[in-house]
């Protein structure tokens, strides 16, 4: 397949050749990947007791019972794994501006909070992408050549999209943090002024009724009778 020359035949009887043979099929080293004609000469060499190939067919065998495993790697894998339990991060709720303390102090717990979390993830993130473990080695083992290749290209490209995500969301929360700092200053001067011009209208409604209540007062005082006593009659005298 391909232009690839088929491997020569192995000496007849030869376990070891027949195993390498095998390995070639399965390998796609000099043909194509062949499973079916790779376990045949794995059948052929353990049926003369060799070792390696008897774990050979224990490997294919288990490929038809773990085919799911493999598919999973190769095509289904999604990093929901990365992103459970305490590395679940959904975004923090930020209003468009708060306008109590308690308003300003619950959003930014829930930010500094979904941070953490953040930072969290992509702490693990990193650790599991530099590790270079993430598919089970198992599994790597019941692969061909070319679903190794296949399982690690997808997991990669998967590992691209949650760090793309995961950049975004920062990006989504700085944005947003940072209106809502603009309309919660602009909501805080806005009810500041608003409260200032209140006291002043109150305090000049006050500083009025106390003078028309002194008016009053005054005008009530010049309106009383007086209540000085009347000049003695004096008697006329005779002459």
């Amino acid at each position: 397949r391909g232009g690839a020359f088929p491997p020569p035949p192995p000496p007849a009887g030869n376990p070891d050749a027949q195993l390498r043979l095998g390995e070639m099929h399965w390998f796609g080293e000099g043909t194509g990947e062949d499973l079916d004609a790779a376990r045949r000469w794995f059948e052929k060499s353990a049926a003369a007791g060799n070792a390696g190939a008897k774990e050979s067919l224990l490997v294919l065998d288990r490929r038809k019972t773990h085919g799911a495993e493999i598919a999973y790697w190769t095509q289904q894998y999604d990093g929901a794994d990365l992103r459970a339990g305490k590395f679940d991060c959904p975004l923090p709720a930020i209003p468009e501006a708060s306008r109590t303390n308690e308003e300003i102090k619950a959003t930014k717990d829930a930010i500094d909070s979904w941070r953490a979390c953040q930072q969290g993830f992509m702490a693990n993130f990193n650790a599991t992408v530099s590790g270079g473990k993430h598919i089970p080695a198992e599994v790597l083992g019941m692969m061909t050549p070319s679903e190794v290749k296949r399982a690690r290209d997808h997991v990669q490209a998967v590992y691209a999209s949650l760090k793309a995500k995961a950049i975004a969301d920062v990006n989504t929360v700085a944005s947003k943090q940072m209106e809502w700092h603009k309309a919660t200053d602009a909501f805080a001067k806005e009810e500041n002024l608003r409260l200032a011009m209140r006291a002043d209208e109150e305090k000049r409604m006050y500083i009025e009724q106390q003078r028309r209540k002194n008016d009053d007062q005054r005008l009530l005082m010049d309106r009383k009778p007086s209540t000085k006593p009347a000049p003695p009659v004096v008697a006329p005298t005779r002459r």
